[in-house]
């Protein structure tokens, strides 16, 4: 229960401890009270230091005139918390009590040090650091302390992203449960709601990569009922009432809502869509399509990938005017997103990836989620990060250009096909290695457009192109050399026969 605070006991408090900040503590203002409390440390510690006894001194007055609002704030509050809290709860809190301030110090440093290594990119020296960090978490605050659930949600992320999938699903449900069940109290609904989201996106992300498709869609479906009714019981046909919501909806969330929510749109219509579940994928990627305009260019990775992973589908279906509309727009999403990333970093930007590198602790709702999307992962070296981008940037041109080939083709356009698809290679040439399978895939259809149009010295000369790579990386029996040799043959063929 919450009782509020007595004038006479907090004065006392003040007049005698005050320059320890426990008045403070008693009036429940525990940030600044640790505040207060450790620049007394400061004072101690420096031996008197002038400048400090001045900034506490000061400090110390202006407290007299503020108690009494404080005291006021307890007393108008104090009627909405009248019913007692649960033993558990209580001893927990008693349990928390007791945590040495050196071991939250600790905790601090172990945090900053794997976040580090983290950010350098040695997964393995940040995975011991993190489970240093649990050890010792677990120790001092218990098993289901939100401290715990997010350095848990870390550590799964961190094991898998070296593929260590029965290891980092055990971390990220353990996560998920503590979070749902033990929300950290100093987060917004909606920053637990987001953390929450991203950590079941990436356990949903492991079980679709091991095949677990039925697992991953009733986490994305958890996702998309959470975002779009959060206070109503879920949906018999999810998809269908969300779509159903989504003029209102929209508007309503706010730009992280709804990044979480086009994420899980747009993975759960691409499950349905592998199964040929066509109709469910259309409803699903309608609405994933409806929130483009409310993402920003910060987020084009998310824009690009719903679609081409749309127009893919509506390809496939030979519903090629779509499909063509749609590899388009992602181009000229990527066309624009590429103009910025060429652009030279302002100094006051450098200025925050800088600080943001020297953040201490991940036990906040920024720092916690590190680890969702690869574009958020620290870089020091910015030309570097750049230029990869901008190369990750033309490969997801060249593929929307790929597409475009293929549906010209299916069309028998065979000169708008052969001009997208020769796009395609020359964007891919000098950034993919000459085996890279998506570069041979695109040479293959290539070569195709080129002996349908009789164009033969050309396919002859792809032809060969594929076969020497097959063999360099492959072998003479492999099956893909095999095939790359029977094409130029074929082609080899009617070029004897039109001489």
């Amino acid at each position: 229960m919450r009782h509020e605070k007595s004038l006479k006991v907090a004065y006392i408090l003040w007049f005698f401890f005050g320059a320890f900040g426990i008045h403070r503590f008693y009036l429940r203002q525990t940030k600044t009270g640790w505040m207060m409390l450790l620049l007394a440390t400061a004072v101690g510690l420096s031996k008197g230091y002038i400048p400090f006894i001045v900034l506490l001194s000061v400090w110390w007055l202006i407290d007299a005139a503020l108690i009494i609002g404080y005291v006021d704030a307890s007393k108008d509050h104090s009627f909405m918390h009248v019913v007692e809290e649960p033993k558990v709860e209580r001893e927990k809190a008693a349990a928390l009590s007791t945590v040495k301030f050196e071991d939250i110090q600790k905790l601090h440093e172990m945090n900053a040090e794997y976040m580090a290594f983290f950010a350098r990119g040695d997964l393995d020296a940040a995975i011991a650091g993190a489970t240093q960090a649990l050890a010792l978490c677990e120790s001092k605050m218990g098993k289901d302390h939100s401290q715990v659930g997010m350095i848990q949600n870390n550590l799964g992320e961190f094991y898998r992203r070296i593929g260590n999938n029965p290891q980092a699903i055990n971390m990220l449900r353990s996560s998920i449960a503590i979070q749902e069940q033990h929300p950290d109290r100093e987060m917004t609904p909606e920053q637990a709601q987001d953390t929450l989201c991203h950590s079941l996106n990436s356990l949903a992300h492991i079980y679709t990569n091991l095949g677990q498709t039925q697992d991953a869609k009733k986490i994305y479906r958890r996702i998309i009922e959470t975002l779009s009714n959060p206070a109503g019981p879920a949906e018999a046909n999810p998809s269908q009432a969300h779509a159903n919501k989504t003029a209102i909806n929209q508007k309503n969330r706010s730009e992280t809502q709804n990044i979480n929510y086009a994420h899980a749109l747009n993975n759960l219509a691409k499950l349905y869509s592998d199964k040929d579940q066509h109709e469910q994928a259309e409803q699903l990627y309608s609405e994933a399509l409806a929130l483009l305009d409310y993402l920003s260019i910060e987020h084009t990775e998310l824009k690009v990938d719903i679609l081409k992973n749309f127009a893919t589908r509506e390809s496939t279906l030979q519903h090629y005017d779509r499909a063509e509309s749609l590899y388009q727009r992602a181009i000229r999403i990527l066309d624009e997103h590429a103009i910025r990333l060429a652009e030279q970093p302002t100094e006051q930007e450098t200025q925050q990836e800088e600080e943001s590198l020297e953040m201490p602790l991940a036990s906040n709702y920024d720092e916690l989620n590190i680890v969702y999307n690869d574009q958020n992962r620290p870089q020091i070296d910015e030309e570097k990060r750049r230029a990869d981008a901008l190369s990750h940037n033309q490969l997801q041109i060249a593929a929307c250009h790929h597409g475009l080939g293929i549906i010209y083709a299916n069309q028998n356009r065979l000169e708008e096909a052969e001009v997208e698809l020769s796009s395609a290679a020359k964007m891919r040439k000098p950034i993919c290695q000459s085996n890279d399978a998506e570069f041979i895939t695109g040479l293959s259809h290539l070569g195709l457009i080129y002996f349908k149009q009789n164009k033969l010295d050309k396919a002859e000369t792809v032809g060969k192109h594929i076969l020497n790579t097959r063999l360099v990386a492959l072998g003479e029996d492999h099956a893909d050399t095999q095939r790359a040799q029977r094409n130029l043959e074929l082609i080899q063929t009617e070029i004897s026969k039109q001489s």
